[in-house]
């Protein structure tokens, strides 16, 4: 690390080649990262994320997975709740059942018509949809949806989201984790 990186703050800030990494949709996320750590530097990879955002790189494919949660599933209710082209609809849906979010089911022979539901990988990216809902009403003036509530069905309570630890339980932020290179 240069002498410019290293006498920045050292509180979990993350670097590549020791320029700060900004989080700008024009810029692509980098394969690996330098977290810092105080004075240890750990190569973290972010194979996985990358992979995950690039599912989900544009706009439309995200909306189609919130009206999926919301509960539609089918062609015409996509485009009349999204105000989506057919094409544009078409090409994402389809986008989707390749990264085996969705799968389609023939709900009608005649005419030919599908269904989309979500898969088991579709169904894991609730709580990621839950936290990035969670973050916008939080910190964007615009997004707030103080009409919507989201009960837990098992107890019948609100649902206040957060991601906590399974051992200790306690909330799990950027400032209470380390990584470590195993």
């Amino acid at each position: 690390m240069d002498a410019a990186a290293a006498s920045k703050p050292t509180l979990n800030l993350l670097y590549f080649k020791n320029i700060p990494l900004i989080n700008r949709s024009k810029l692509s996320m980098p394969d690996s990262i330098i977290h810092t750590n105080g004075d240890r530097e750990l190569y973290n990879s972010s194979i996985a994320v990358k992979k995950t955002l690039e599912i989900f790189s544009d706009n439309w494919s995200f909306a189609v997975l919130q009206a999926l949660f919301s509960g539609v599933k089918r062609f015409d209710d996509f485009q009349r709740h999204l105000n989506i082209s057919r094409s544009v609809l078409t090409r994402r849906l389809k986008h989707l059942q390749a990264q085996e979010i969705i799968s389609r089911t023939e709900y009608s022979l005649r005419p030919k018509r599908y269904e989309y539901r979500l898969t088991e990988r579709g169904i894991d990216m609730y709580p990621i949809f839950l936290l990035l809902k969670k973050w916008g009403e939080t910190w964007l003036d615009d997004a707030q949806t103080d009409n919507l509530e989201l009960i837990h069905k098992p107890c019948g309570h609100t649902l206040e989201v957060s991601v906590t630890c399974d051992t200790c339980n306690q909330e799990v932020t950027a400032r209470n984790v380390i990584a470590r290179n195993i």
